[in-house]
């Protein structure tokens, strides 16, 4: 959805700036056409979700909105079992919704407008300055199952990235386990550096609708549950994507002076 949105915006924007005017008729076959493959996409998905024979939905115990931006002004904007628990207590939809509204009002207050702007400063930094995306905090869960069926070369692999517990006998994630996050962190800052990179100066329409993308990601983050780099995953297509657009932008540049200074060169000695 936040990409569908800045695509609206950059449309917007873009054609407002060439000065084409968006005819009535165009703009309703535009919004028409996203308003049907929305409902072509979800509605197969929502009606599978509703009749299915692998989980019961039961949409009463559904947590509201409320409750994910509530959670996120708590702690450092992650998951806070507490509030979970509470929630889980409240039967009634509208109770619980009610609740969470009541939390958002108590948590503002008690920081003001002025603390609740440091808290989203320090909480985008909390959602980005992890390069390994929250490696080993999850959990020890995942590192059993399969481990009888890998080869040799595959058991090295694993080996890179997880550890075997002393006590417990059994794969473990290691937040520094061999220095492993050292190297994702490398790769993240760099990423980061040609992100920066690829946004100076370039204003190009697919430019644009990263960058537009990207930043709803963020304010995303700082309004619901995140305070964790690892929610960035599900926007990693589009930061890579900037990335290598950086990278591309640097390397033509590179190329580019070089000619040009040989070209220079070349002038001066004839």
């Amino acid at each position: 959805m936040i990409f569908i949105i800045a695509i609206v915006i950059i449309k917007i924007f873009f054609s407002l700036q060439r000065k084409k005017k968006i005819k009535v008729r165009k703009l309703f076959k535009i919004i028409v056409s996203f308003g049907l493959g929305f409902i072509i996409l979800y509605s197969p998905v929502k009606s599978y979700q509703q009749h299915n024979h692998i989980a019961n939905i039961e949409s009463s115990r559904k947590m509201p909105l409320t409750h994910f931006i509530a959670m996120g002004m708590s702690g450092g904007g992650g998951y806070n079992a507490s509030d979970v628990t509470k929630n889980i207590e409240i039967r009634s939809p509208r109770k619980r919704n009610n609740y969470n509204i009541k939390l958002i009002r108590e948590r503002l207050s008690k920081m003001g407008f002025g603390g609740y702007l440091k808290f989203l400063v320090q909480k985008q930094i909390n959602n980005t300055a992890d390069g390994s995306l929250g490696w080993a905090h999850e959990g020890n869960y995942l590192y059993e199952p399969f481990e009888r069926h890998l080869n040799k070369i595959e058991k090295h692999i694993r080996s890179l990235f997880l550890n075997r517990d002393v006590n417990k006998e059994y794969l473990i994630a290691d937040v520094n386990m061999n220095g492993y996050k050292f190297f994702p962190q490398i790769i993240w800052v760099v990423a980061l550096i040609f992100i920066l990179f690829a946004t100076i100066g370039d204003s190009h329409e697919t430019l644009q609708l990263l960058k537009y993308t990207v930043v709803g990601g963020f304010m995303f983050l700082l309004l619901f549950e995140g305070g964790r780099s690892r929610y960035l995953i599900q926007f990693s297509p589009y930061l890579f994507t900037l990335a290598g657009l950086g990278i591309d932008k640097f390397i033509s540049r590179c190329v580019n002076t070089l000619y040009f200074r040989n070209l220079g060169v070349l002038q001066n000695s004839k």
